[in-house]
């Protein structure tokens, strides 16, 4: 019996070896693979160079003129100049027309009775609030 579990220690032990040659064998003929044959990589285009006009837009303080600044700062001192207020333009008065407005009481809202006194017990509607038929459908 004792040869029979050395014996399948010895089995399990060369299995394992042999296991293990096996899987660094198929891994190191990957990695060999991998190194030997690449797989080209995309060329990538150049960006195309764009061209540009400079524009001269003269001295950074007024902004006219030929002379670029090349480091802008403080511009040289020049003559100082008053301000002078502008002139106020006079500008003429329109006659305004009249305004018609229509102050006939035709055209008046109808007035609005209310009830003078509730009572919790009334049986009579009160048929003096309800509006005519035809002032409704003008409204609508």
């Amino acid at each position: 019996m004792n040869n029979t579990i050395t014996m399948s220690a010895e089995f399990e032990r060369q299995k394992n070896v042999k296991a293990t040659a096996i899987t660094f064998g198929i891994a190191g003929a990957l990695v060999l693979l991998f190194i030997l044959i690449k797989w080209p990589l995309p060329t990538v285009e150049p960006i195309p160079v764009q061209e540009f006009i400079e524009v001269n837009l003269g001295n950074s303080d007024v902004g006219s003129g030929d002379d670029q600044p090349m480091l802008p700062g403080m511009p040289a001192p020049s003559e100082q100049q008053a301000y002078t207020p502008p002139t106020p333009v006079q500008s003429h008065v329109s006659d305004a027309k009249a305004v018609e407005t229509d102050d006939r009481p035709e055209n008046d809202a109808p007035a609005v009775k209310t009830p003078t006194v509730s009572k919790p017990n009334a049986t009579r509607i009160d048929n003096d609030n309800k509006v005519e038929k035809q002032r409704l459908i003008l409204l609508l």
